[in-house]
C-alpha cells in the first residue's frame, strides 16, 4: 500500500510580542534590570489530532517570529510555566482553554503580525 509524503517549504510566519503582568515584568528593587522572564508560547492545532503542538521561543524583548508553520488554524497560548500535555489528543484540558489565547487560521507563505500583545493564560 503506498504511503503518501508532502513536503513544504511555504510553512507560515507568525509574529508579535507578549504583555507580561508588572509582577513578572518588573524587576525587584536593588536588581536591577534582569533578563525577559522565561516563558512559554505554544501554536497548538485546532481539531487536529495528526498534527503536533508547536513550542516558540520569546526574546529578551518580549517579541517572538515564528517561521515554517503548517497552514491550519492555531490556537496560541502563553504560559509562565511548561505545559507537556497540551493538544487535541487532550480535548478535557483543552475545554479549559477554549476561550483562552487567539485563534488564527494560517495559510501557506502567509505572513501574520498580531497586532495585540498576547497575554499569559490564567488558569481555569
Amino acid at each position: 500500500m503506498p504511503i503518501e509524503v508532502t513536503l513544504r517549504n511555504d510553512g507560515a510566519e507568525v509574529s508579535g510580542s507578549v504583555q507580561l503582568p508588572e509582577a513578572l515584568s518588573s524587576p525587584k528593587p536593588k536588581e536591577g534590570v534582569g533578563p525577559f522572564p522565561l516563558v512559554y508560547l505554544y501554536f497548538v492545532p485546532v481539531g487536529d489530532l495528526g498534527r503536533e503542538v508547536r513550542r516558540a521561543m520569546v526574546l529578551q524583548n518580549g517579541t517572538f517570529d515564528e517561521t515554517q508553520i503548517a497552514p491550519g488554524t492555531y490556537r496560541i497560548l502563553l504560559f509562565d510555566h511548561l505545559m507537556t500535555e497540551l493538544g487535541a489528543a487532550n480535548s478535557e484540558l483543552m475545554r479549559k482553554y477554549e476561550t483562552k489565547g487567539i485563534v488564527v487560521e494560517l495559510s501557506a507563505s502567509q505572513k501574520l503580525r498580531l497586532s495585540s500583545p498576547l497575554a499569559l493564560v490564567s488558569e481555569p
